[in-house]
C-alpha cells in the first residue's frame, strides 16, 4: 500500500480461548501515536488473540498466544 496514505488503527480487542472479549479499546489516531494496550491476563485464560481495525487493511487477526 502507498505509505503516503495516513495509516492508523481505531479499535483493538483481545479474546480468550472461550471467545470472551477480555479487553476492547477505541483509539483516536489524532492523539495516539502507537496502537498498544496494557492489561491483566484473566485467571483461567489459556490463550489470547488480538484483533484490530485498520483504516487500510481492515479487520486484522494477530497470532494466538498461550498464556
Amino acid at each position: 500500500h502507498p505509505m503516503d496514505t495516513f495509516h492508523f488503527i481505531t479499535e483493538i480487542y483481545i479474546m480468550d480461548d472461550m471467545g470472551t472479549i477480555v479487553l476492547m479499546s477505541s483509539l483516536d489516531p489524532t492523539v495516539e501515536n502507537v496502537a498498544s494496550l496494557d492489561f491483566n491476563i484473566p485467571r483461567g485464560a489459556t490463550t489470547l488473540t488480538a484483533y484490530s481495525w485498520c483504516n487500510i487493511h481492515g479487520h486484522w487477526v494477530g497470532p494466538t498466544i498461550e498464556v
